[in-house]
């Protein structure tokens, strides 16, 4: 069970857990800033017995730096915060563009983290196919991502057919509802009324 600290200092503590280890059972020690529950660092005592995994946690928060890991997090959460609000103001027809971009995309990066990367003729045909069919639509011009619709893209695809695209081509865009969604969810905005997808490419 998790046992704060009576030797934390004024502005940080830690926690102790136990984990299971091959050679037995060791304390683990979990830091953070009070009043956060986000994690700064996570080390293992090197102890089995309580008492002595305290001692030896409050050695390691007097030497961890952890008012530089957490100003590094909150930097890092600030980064994400701005980030996403930039792609909340994004015009739709931006955002498919920025999606479909390598040097870019969060989603093509994420891919290759994941080490499920997309081919780069695979990226190159949807970002050809953005420029052709969606970038130059006004109604994705005018609407931000945070106010993305199923309907606005259905009225895009109706759009599309009356333009004489043809049907298959029109069929394979139906991912362009996922990647709207993708978009509002990342966003903190909440998805479309749309099947939530894992690869949600707009274009083939």
């Amino acid at each position: 069970m998790a046992r704060k600290s009576v030797l934390a200092d004024d502005r940080f503590t830690f926690k102790l857990y136990k984990r299971a280890l091959p050679t037995g059972e060791l304390y683990y020690a979990r830091f953070f800033e009070k009043g956060n529950t986000v994690v700064l660092a996570d080390r293992s005592t090197g102890e089995s017995d309580e008492g002595r995994a305290t001692a030896a946690a409050g050695k390691l928060l007097a030497q961890l730096p952890l008012a530089k890991i957490a100003k590094a997090k909150a930097a890092t959460s600030s980064d994400g915060f701005e980030e996403a609000e930039r792609l909340r103001n994004m015009n739709l027809a931006s955002y498919f563009t920025w999606f479909w971009t390598a040097e870019e995309s969060d989603y093509i990066r994420d891919r290759i983290d994941a080490e499920k990367p997309l081919s780069n003729y695979y990226i190159l045909s949807q970002s050809r196919s953005v420029a052709k069919h969606a970038s130059s639509y006004q109604p994705f011009k005018k609407t931000a991502v945070r106010d993305a619709s199923l309907f606005l893209v259905e009225q895009w695809m109706h759009h599309l057919k009356r333009a004489g695209v043809l049907p298959n081509v029109i069929v394979d865009f139906d991912g362009t509802k996922s990647s709207a969604t993708h978009g509002r969810a990342r966003c903190g905005g909440g998805g479309m009324t749309v099947p939530r997808r894992r690869l949600p490419p707009p274009f083939r």
